[in-house]
């Protein structure tokens, strides 16, 4: 059954006055959105798309694609909000000329639906006032976010568990794609390690402020005697880069020291007895990158190539190309996590509640 709300003359000025409110953010957003401009660089995108030879240099043409897929998304989501605007104004027009004329249900229903339109328009202003703010190099990028479960024990790494899950529910409510790539789990419960990849629009540039030492201070379910309990996890952000803007860096062979491992969990014999696990260990900078993902010794070998991201330093993160293994061929299977041994990037466990 549906309920009316009841609109009086003062519920019809609080309306307006939101839409005075929301109509003056548009403008402002239409502003620095500049569709004028936009559509001028539209036009110029789609000369060079239909220009004879365009994808004779893939690379390039993938990348001026992207570009004209964006500045029409911007220029139909400024269209989207001067439409909302325009919506809600007619409405309340419509309203203040029925007057008395018609039922107050019906009145209810018109200037419902124009708090929905006004509702949903101040949320798509809000995530583009902070999209505004997320101008950095990699802030549009997708992001692979690695959790360390530090001092508290069990506690510790039941609180991993649980940034696990805040990451993952934060990324399904933005629309993004989040995805358990790796973990280590605990004795008891929770993680003493994960790393999640979350790809996304600004989805490095949501999460970067995440990093750093969490702290959660409650009385622990796991203590007997119901003391109060200290924990600590480390979280670490990285931008998971585009194929296109990867640099090559030839690695030598005599650099890497490679070994093997059981992965152990859930797989059956083959996981738990056979060395499936690979480790891969850059030895000059002490990087290590280990995959254990696929039950097979040779897929988790080339899955290793598929980390893009790689620990930040001097403020830019650095990354490696196909030739890190000597150019072993693409499967599109696998992925790897990295990680620096003794290393200040690393989410260790440390005992400061830096958050």
């Amino acid at each position: 059954r549906r309920v009316w709300m009841c609109f009086d003359g003062a519920g019809l000025a609080e309306i307006e006055r939101r839409l005075g409110e929301v109509g003056g953010r548009v403008k402002g957003a239409v502003e620095i959105v500049d569709v004028e401009m936009r559509r001028s660089r539209v036009n110029d995108l789609e000369n060079e798309a239909s220009a004879e030879g365009f994808w004779e240099d893939s690379v390039t043409a993938r990348k001026l694609m992207m570009e004209l897929d964006r500045h029409r998304a911007e220029i139909r989501r400024a269209k989207e909000w001067e439409s909302a605007v325009s919506d809600v104004s007619s409405a309340l027009e419509l309203v203040k000329e029925l007057g008395d004329g018609v039922d107050s249900e019906e009145q209810s229903e018109i200037l419902q639906e124009a708090e929905d339109h006004l509702s949903s328009l101040s949320k798509s202003l809000n995530d583009f006032e902070l999209q505004s703010t997320l101008s950095g190099e990699y802030d549009a990028h997708g992001a692979t976010v690695t959790i360390q479960a530090g001092a508290g024990g069990t506690d510790a790494q039941d609180w991993a568990e649980i940034l696990v899950r805040m990451i993952t529910r934060f990324a399904e409510r933005r629309g993004f794609s989040a995805r358990l790539v790796d973990f280590s789990p605990g004795e008891e419960c929770g993680y003493k390690s994960a790393v999640i990849e979350v790809r996304g629009e600004f989805a490095y540039g949501l999460l970067s402020a995440e990093k750093g030492t969490h702290r959660l201070v409650r009385i622990s379910p796991f203590n007997a005697q119901g003391k109060r309990q200290t924990s600590f996890a480390g979280i670490e952000i990285m931008p998971i880069l585009p194929d296109d803007d990867l640099n090559v860096v030839e690695i030598l062979d005599k650099d890497l020291e490679i070994s093997t491992m059981r992965a152990g969990g859930k797989g059956g014999q083959n996981v738990n007895k056979v060395e499936t696990a690979v480790r891969v260990v850059h030895i000059p900078s002490g990087i290590s990158i280990r995959c254990a993902e696929e039950r097979s010794q040779l897929l988790n070998k080339v899955g290793k190539r598929h980390q893009r991201s790689w620990p930040e330093t001097d403020d830019k993160p650095c990354s490696y190309s196909d030739a890190i293994l000597g150019g072993v061929p693409r499967t599109g299977k696998g992925h790897c996590s990295a990680k620096v041994k003794a290393s200040s990037h690393s989410a260790g466990a440390t005992g400061r509640g830096d958050q």
